[in-house]
């Protein structure tokens, strides 16, 4: 009586409607009585009578957007702040991975694209007489077995067969014709984008030293007798002077100086230094007496004696001082001493004695026309040893006929390179001379084509797909997590239903329809994937700063880790597109809840 009594006065402002099935209660209260019976009005005490007007107005149906279902959601997650907290982080465990396994593969792939456009944009293209064409594909194919990636169903087979199997298939041999057309095409390049060019012969140059009293005649293999890259403008810095630092004496101007080549710990082979008359038990050497060490080219028809049909080396002791002092002969000295720049990776003259490619054209131009290789080019046998070429090929004289010319570029017979070293000056050069290159080789038959190898992108490409192929790998790993994320997020949003199942009743008691329910609860996964997603990227970002200075302390590399914004995107958008997924199931399990019972539920 006193809760009516209270209503009665609250009623007196405000409208309120009471619902019972007690008649003397409502005939004692209540200013209006309306009866109901089956759903229809049987009485009305105080009927409000109001003239007929036409309306177009038809009763809609109710809809819930997905801001109104964010909203509830979002009130909901606020009552639980740490549960949401705690599997938000625990969802972006995976995320986290992803996105430092992500930001690893993005600077690695960077690193090495710096590589390539800086340190390697000075690792030579080079084209060679003889050049093996590789099966790209199938390199890359073994690559991914090696990884685990791909597997190859016809390994491992049961059959009781033997298959015939031709490895020239994958790797064939082809010959490069350097034609006059082709070394005037060359010469024709523009010579702003190379910082050197070196034309590599197979002559063996007659060289001789002398330690004052005794002349011996140098091993010029034994000693890493190799040309250096030839410059361009005498105004600008080439390949020698950019790459290698000047130790003592000066960069090489001309074709008689030379310039030894150090490690980086100032070391060179014994056998070199040997070679080259130095006293090879002292523990170290000075500049001083290198530098001032000189040696002597002479010339074919002096090194070589006639005796009938062959040829021997004037090689005996007084011969040779005469051969050495002679003012035929040509001289050479060695000016500099030079060691590959802290900045240079990857040197390419290696320890020994680097000379001018004009110092083998010199020596070829006068070999040409000297008595020995006139009488090479009419002997069917070798005539400084007297040994016939042998047939290599079973009788078809090609094999004769390679070995001869073989002979014949070791004297000098031969003007035209074996190995021609293309030097860019930088990344965008390189480009341009693989353009102009190529411009070559359009329209002609493969027998014609010359094929190049640029070095650079042949390491870069290996570099690149063995990361792609091991961030592939441990992105499986780490998905193993999100596959967890996806399972607990299932858990997380079935324990949720069943916390608001009067909720549920009510939403659906006011005219939610079932798809309404489904987007509340999966508007709820929305917030907690993109809360997941968002912590994720952030830790994953933070977390590239240690391990930047880790990797800096490891391998002196910079700014590995670098986490891509797209990829960042990608991984909020795969958060919450998994939580969604996640919880799907126990939204719609929600959704089909019977409004009574969840209403009558406690």
């Amino acid at each position: 009586i006193q809760i009516l009594e209270l209503i009665k006065e609250t009623a007196r402002d405000k409208l309120v409607i009471m619902v019972t099935h007690n008649p003397a209660l409502a005939q004692r209260y209540a200013d209006r009585i309306i009866e109901l019976k089956d759903g229809r009005v049987i009485s009305d005490s105080n009927p409000y009578d109001e003239p007929e007007e036409k309306s177009a107005y038809s009763l809609k149906k109710t809809r819930m957007n997905f801001f109104t279902a964010l909203k509830l959601s979002g009130r909901n997650i606020s009552t639980k702040k740490l549960r949401t907290a705690l599997t938000a982080f625990a969802s972006s465990i995976g995320i986290i991975g992803i996105g430092l396994i992500l930001s690893l593969s993005n600077g690695f792939d960077k690193q090495i694209k710096d590589f390539e456009s800086g340190t390697l944009s000075g690792f030579p293209i080079m084209i060679t007489q003889s050049t093996s064409e590789v099966n790209m594909e199938e390199i890359r194919q073994r690559r991914s077995e090696m990884l685990g990636l791909a597997n190859r169903r016809d390994q491992y087979l049961d059959a009781r067969e033997v298959y015939p199997y031709d490895p020239s298939e994958s790797r064939r041999i082809h010959t490069n014709v350097f034609s006059d057309e082709y070394l005037e095409y060359l010469k024709g390049m523009d010579t702003s984008w190379l910082s050197g060019i070196s034309y590599s012969y197979m002559v063996n140059m007659n060289i001789l030293r002398s330690d004052g009293e005794k002349v011996s005649i140098v091993n010029t293999s034994a000693v890493n007798f190799t040309a250096y890259p030839d410059k361009f403008n005498e105004n600008e810095p080439g390949y020698l002077e950019t790459n290698y630092d000047l130790l003592a004496g000066k960069y090489p101007e001309g074709k008689g100086e030379l310039v030894l080549v150090v490690d980086k710990y100032n070391r060179v082979e014994v056998s070199i230094l040997e070679n080259l008359g130095l006293d090879i038990e002292a523990k170290s050497i000075s500049f001083d007496d290198i530098l001032s060490l000189k040696l002597k080219v002479v010339l074919n028809d002096d090194f070589y004696a006639r005796m009938g049909d062959f040829f021997v080396i004037n090689g005996t002791p007084e011969k040779l001082k005469e051969l050495y002092e002679s003012s035929d002969s040509f001289t050479l000295e060695i000016v500099g001493i030079v060691r590959a720049g802290r900045d240079t990776k990857l040197p390419l003259l290696q320890p020994g004695i680097a000379y001018s490619s004009d110092l083998s054209r010199y020596f070829i131009e006068d070999a040409k026309a000297s008595e020995i290789v006139k009488a090479q080019r009419e002997a069917d046998y070798n005539v400084l040893t007297g040994e016939a070429f042998s047939d290599c090929d079973g009788g078809s004289g090609q094999g004769r006929r390679s070995t001869k010319e073989n002979v014949l570029r070791m004297l000098g017979a031969d003007e035209v390179p074996y190995m021609i070293t293309l030097y860019p000056k930088d990344f965008k050069s390189k480009d341009q001379i693989v353009y102009y290159l190529d411009e070559w080789n359009e329209g002609k038959k493969d027998e014609d084509k010359v094929i190049y190898t640029d070095m650079a992108k042949t390491f870069a490409d290996l570099s690149s797909g063995i990361m792609n192929g091991i961030t592939i790998v441990l992105i499986a790993f780490a998905s193993i997590s999100l596959v967890v994320s996806l399972i607990m997020i299932g858990i997380i949003t079935y324990i949720s239903v069943l916390e608001r199942i009067r909720e549920i009743g009510v939403l659906r008691a006011l005219g939610a329809r079932k798809k309404d329910i489904s987007r509340v609860f999966n508007a709820e996964t929305f917030i907690i994937g993109s809360l997941s997603g968002l912590l994720g990227i952030s830790l994953a970002w933070l977390l590239t700063f240690p391990v930047n200075r880790i990797l800096y302390r490891l391998t002196d590399l910079k700014g590995v880790a670098r986490l891509n914004p797209v990829h960042a995107a990608l991984l909020v958008a795969l958060s919450v597109s998994l939580t969604v997924l996640g919880g799907f199931i126990p939204a719609k399990m929600a959704a089909k809840k019977d409004p009574v019972a969840a209403l009558r539920s406690e």
